[in-house]
């Protein structure tokens, strides 16, 4: 493909990752065609528009109902009708700005491109995808949405419903919005989910505190606990993530 001009400059043709599901760009392998020694909005833009033509190829690849969509901090690639998106991108936008007021001096916008935002229609497409970011065996625990750190930082979600959505919304945006700072893993879950529960008024925990407190004191001793705190305990592909995330949260 040819090479895409926006500003003065130009995003070469994507270099893409090898044996993968679907069409996911060798971020590595493009910082060599960055603009040296240029502004932060130069950057900001050019790899805005290496997102936009990463997002066009999935896009092809997902099939016709998916389209590309924007505003002012994210692209949003999804099978969501117009209407719909234009709500979740408005939500979004409000959620950075409400987690920038909450964690005033911690959280920080990416200033190296717009965040994308890939929401997939069913749980298919959803794990064809993100297990291209698994490790080749081994067992994981089942999620609806994720921040994936890797390369060019970025959200994947299962299409659902608003009030559904939000909650992971917050808490993965918390995430990208402090990956500059390097925390312990239950520091970096803590915060996301004391700052979800903040921001969605609609959140119900599953158990009362006295049926949480038993599940703590049945799972963690001397043993386990080294895995809260290296952070193992959280890849775990049973209900340990849940005490994990609940431990997390009182600690901070």
């Amino acid at each position: 493909s040819k090479a895409v001009k926006r500003r003065g400059f130009a995003v070469p043709p994507l270099v893409m990752r090898k044996e993968t599901t679907l069409p996911i760009v060798d971020w590595d392998a493009m910082d060599a065609h960055a603009p040296k020694d240029a502004k932060p909005a130069v950057l900001d833009e050019f790899w805005t528009a290496a997102a936009r033509e990463w997002l066009n190829a999935l896009r092809l690849a997902l099939g016709k109902q998916y389209a590309i969509r924007e505003s002012d901090r994210f692209l949003l690639l999804s099978p969501l009708e117009e209407s719909r998106a234009k709500v979740t991108l408005d939500y979004v936008e409000r959620t950075r700005k409400r987690i920038l007021r909450v964690l005033d001096g911690v959280a920080k916008d990416s200033e190296i491109g717009k965040v994308c935002l890939l929401i997939l229609a069913d749980h298919d497409r959803y794990y064809q995808y993100v297990s291209n970011y698994y490790p080749p065996q081994g067992e994981f625990s089942i999620s609806g949405g994720m921040f994936l750190q890797h390369g060019y930082g970025h959200f994947v979600f299962v299409a659902d419903e608003m009030p559904v959505m939000e909650p992971t919304i917050a808490h993965e945006l918390t995430h990208c919005m402090v990956q500059h700072l390097r925390l312990p893993a239950w520091v970096n879950e803590g915060t996301a989910v004391n700052t979800e529960h903040r921001l969605c008024k609609n959140y119900r925990p599953l158990y009362t505190p006295d049926e949480m407190h038993a599940k703590h004191v049945a799972f963690w001793n001397e043993t386990t606990i080294q895995e809260f705190w290296s952070g193992k305990s959280w890849l775990r592909p049973d209900a340990t993530t849940m005490l994990s995330y609940d431990l997390a949260q009182h600690f901070l």
